[in-house]
């Protein structure tokens, strides 16, 4: 059996080759698992330091591969037998940035490649014949010129009751795009925001953890790894009936042009993994803090005021937000008070309360977080400009609205 596989179980692949590690050479197994965590076992006559800085080259089935960058030692055990008598086993986990590459990385001859997509449920819009009879539907569509198209695995189906069931982290489907005369750059800023997006829109942290580069036959030039954000499956969508074709797309095509335009001002990326946290199942006053936090940025990001009131109601009106205001439209005016259904000074007077005094305005703590939970994600949605139908979590819905 697999040296990793038995020490910490299944993995998404596993690459066994011979070459040397930081200069000492060495039989390995170097694997990826769906989590995007990657991990290497490395078997050696000699006794290696302790050392982060990790640097691999190594053959697998006469193909070049490289892994470096940082690591954790997890564990090391030695063997000793008459035939190897100081044989040692040393594994290592990535930590921060690690890369790994089988192949060519030149690019020289690609013409698509394919992100791992982990946790994003879809419905496909286009049949995919297969042998033996197989038929499964791919989501294809066009951003910025340039086509792209979501294959689920093979046991997408059971994958994705997996992750309803156990809430955790599994390759649900490839994100192949033709490269055409974009940059691996460019195309990586595209998918990436196609990740975020999709992440605000579902709720759940959407990622890719790897891609393959093709030539024209389809066949493998280059794998590359990367340890990847991944998070723990969760159920909180924003956008009504978001795994349809059509408003899968039609939600990425709405909003993907403000995100490029504003992103380096609202930075989607950290709102969609904040907003991730802000759902998980940690305690609940810490993502109330958290979600005040958010949208104390957002609305400084369009008004420096010291008053929130105004901050929060020239964000609403920048982004033409759809929430209950003041019938006379003062509650960002010093001096006025707000009326009772006015969800702008309600917000505020909530935040105010809750972080000063860890608590919402007679209400239960959950009653209150879903109410303010809400607000937050039209806000997240009114900046993107999306004006498509949305879950109403106000009172810990979803209620359709």
């Amino acid at each position: 059996m697999s040296q990793l596989v038995e020490s910490y179980g299944d993995f998404h692949y596993i690459y066994c080759g011979s070459g040397t590690l930081n200069g000492n050479e060495c039989e390995f197994e170097l694997g990826q698992k769906s989590d995007g965590t990657i991990r290497v076992c490395c078997i050696s006559d000699e006794l290696w330091p302790e050392t982060n800085q990790f640097d691999l080259e190594g053959i697998v089935d006469s193909t070049c591969i490289s892994a470096s960058g940082k690591t954790i030692r997890t564990k090391s055990s030695a063997t000793f037998s008459s035939e190897s008598p100081n044989l040692s086993y040393y594994h290592y986990m990535s930590a921060g940035e690690f890369r790994v590459d089988l192949g060519d990385t030149s690019w020289l001859g690609a013409y698509s490649i394919r992100f791992e997509v982990v946790n994003f449920e879809f419905a496909g819009n286009e049949w995919i014949n297969e042998a033996a009879g197989k038929e499964r539907k791919a989501l294809r569509f066009e951003l910025d010129g340039t086509k792209f198209a979501f294959i689920p695995v093979e046991d997408y189906t059971a994958k994705i009751e997996a992750l309803s069931a156990r809430k955790g982290v599994e390759i649900t489907c490839e994100l192949e795009v033709e490269i055409g005369e974009r940059s691996c750059d460019e195309i990586a800023q595209v998918v990436n925001a196609i990740c975020s997006l999709l992440t605000i829109a579902r709720g759940t942290k959407i990622n890719w953890i790897s891609y393959k580069l093709l030539d024209s036959d389809s066949e493998l030039i280059c794998h590359h790894c990367e340890p990847r954000i991944t998070v723990p499956y969760t159920g909180v969508m924003l956008v009504k009936s978001i795994i349809i074709p059509k408003y899968t797309i039609d939600f990425l095509t709405q909003c993907f042009q403000t995100y490029q335009e504003c992103n380096a001002k609202y930075h989607f990326d950290d709102v969609a993994n904040f907003l991730v946290d802000i759902h998980s199942r940690g305690f609940l006053e810490t993502r109330c803090l958290l979600l005040f936090s958010v949208a104390e940025v957002l609305t400084r990001k369009v008004c420096d005021s010291r008053n929130a009131r105004k901050r929060l109601r020239a964000f609403v009106d920048e982004h033409d937000m759809p929430a209950v205001r003041c019938a006379q439209k003062k509650c960002g005016l010093d001096g006025e008070t707000c009326e009772e259904t006015c969800e702008v000074g309600m917000f505020v007077s909530d935040r105010r309360d809750f972080v000063h005094f860890m608590q919402f305005q007679e209400d239960e703590l959950h009653i209150g977080y879903y109410r303010n939970l809400n607000f937050l994600h039209r806000m997240i949605l009114s900046a993107l400009n999306f004006r498509g139908d949305l879950y109403d979590w106000s009172k810990g819905g979803p209620v359709w609205r």
